[in-house]
């Protein structure tokens, strides 16, 4: 496990398998797009983001609505964009 992952779910008190399938992805997209721009990725940036969320007795996160401005407008295309 990178050690990214396991700041957020230690700081979340959470253990790996109890995550449904979309989390682990979302916490794996900011620390892709953070290391991208050469930024070290902390789980303060990742709550910025997302919230974590409790349904049907497993864990997941879901994004923040309010005073999170979206990075693009429009979202590229391919990786050559």
């Amino acid at each position: 496990m990178m050690k990214f992952t396991r700041e957020v779910l230690t700081n979340y008190r959470l253990h790996i398998s109890q995550i449904n399938a979309l989390g682990l992805p979302r916490i794996t997209h900011i620390e892709f797009i953070c290391r991208a721009h050469r930024i070290k990725p902390t789980f303060e940036m990742f709550n910025m983001f997302y919230y974590m969320s409790y349904t049907g007795g497993i864990y997941s996160f879901n994004s923040r609505t309010g005073g999170v401005s979206p990075c693009s407008t429009n979202p590229p295309k391919s990786l050559h964009d």
